[in-house]
């Protein structure tokens, strides 16, 4: 399967992007495609209503990759019991490419109960874009991370997670061919 990852934290020490990156190579060791993608390359843009073709370049290129995927992971920090502004704007961005795109989140956060706040995300993405969300998430803490890498306990996690979401996925796929076939016709 080829996987789009995007991880969307602006922060230089972001937890979450450790924990995409194990996810990432997790997911690649087993022969899948995995384009990762760091938020930080892109240029800010403000959220309007022209699209994606009004954006600079690197959003073109991203919505290709997205376009492309089997499935998509979002890496997504909570800051104050919220998903991120930027997690928002994303998903905002490119909700063409995310409708009927199976979609799964690892969440960052300093609190193992902050997994919850990111379900406003979801039902945005669900209702207003008809996004295929995976119903669980996986959580990241700095708690998680031993020297700046996965301890035994997330490695365990994020594996589960990458299998369950994995096989949801493909699960998806033929829904989402049939629905695509038929807004092309």
């Amino acid at each position: 399967m080829k996987i789009c990852m995007l991880s969307l934290s602006a922060s230089d020490d972001s937890v979450g992007r450790v924990g995409s990156q194990a996810l990432r190579r997790m997911l690649a060791a087993v022969g899948h495609e995995v384009d990762w993608i760091d938020i930080r390359s892109l240029p800010p843009v403000w959220v309007d209503n022209k699209g994606v073709s009004a954006l600079p370049e690197e959003y073109s290129e991203v919505d290709a990759s997205l376009r492309a995927a089997d499935g998509v992971i979002l890496a997504v920090p909570v800051y104050c019991y919220t998903a991120s502004s930027p997690a928002k704007a994303i998903t905002e961005l490119f909700c063409k490419s995310l409708a009927r795109m199976p979609v799964g989140i690892l969440v960052s956060a300093g609190s193992l109960r902050s997994h919850l706040a990111v379900g406003d995300l979801m039902l945005s993405m669900m209702f207003e874009q008809g996004t295929v969300c995976y119903p669980k998430t996986v959580m990241v803490t700095k708690g998680d991370l031993s020297l700046g890498k996965p301890d035994p306990a997330l490695e365990a996690r994020l594996q589960a997670f990458a299998s369950d979401f994995l096989a949801f996925a493909q699960a998806v796929q033929a829904y989402r061919q049939l629905a695509l076939a038929s807004e092309a016709a």
